[in-house]
């Protein structure tokens, strides 16, 4: 069992709509060297705050929220491709859209970069992607 999902299984699952939970910081991955150059970030460490695994468990589908957080780690450590976040609508946050395939579904997480050099990068958010043109005006960074 993965660190996000006993975080989601002892503190979210649960809990009510906007409830305030207990806040904590995991680790979820580390980036592939190919990733961190191809970026420009001096960290690999990738990490994961209650509060986005609360958001998740609050905005996504109740069937998609297991998928997502048991399909994280692997979307941030061997990721299928890296986009540039688009911040053009003025709400978006994080710097960088990583995406896997598995098993037919398409999972993104978007990262925020470190603010510091050697801070580690942290998850804003994740789906299951539905709609399969939200990525075409995207500016592709890297791909496996």
């Amino acid at each position: 069992m993965n660190a996000i999902i006993k975080l989601y299984n002892n503190h979210i699952m649960g809990t009510p709509k906007k409830a305030i939970v207990f806040n904590t910081v995991i680790f979820v991955g580390s980036l592939k060297t190919s990733i961190t150059t191809t970026l420009g970030v001096s960290s690999s460490k990738v990490h994961c705050t209650s509060k986005v695994v609360k958001h998740i468990y609050d905005d996504k589908p109740p069937t998609h929220v297991l998928p997502i957080l048991k399909n994280l780690p692997q979307v941030i450590k061997r990721p299928d491709f890296v986009y540039k976040n688009r911040k053009d609508k003025g709400t978006k946050t994080g710097d960088y859209v990583f995406v896997k395939t598995i098993r037919r579904d398409e999972f993104l997480a978007i990262i925020q970069k470190e603010k510091d050099t050697n801070d580690a990068h942290y998850i804003v958010t994740a789906w299951i992607l539905k709609d399969k043109h939200y990525l075409k005006d995207y500016e592709l960074l890297w791909k496996f």
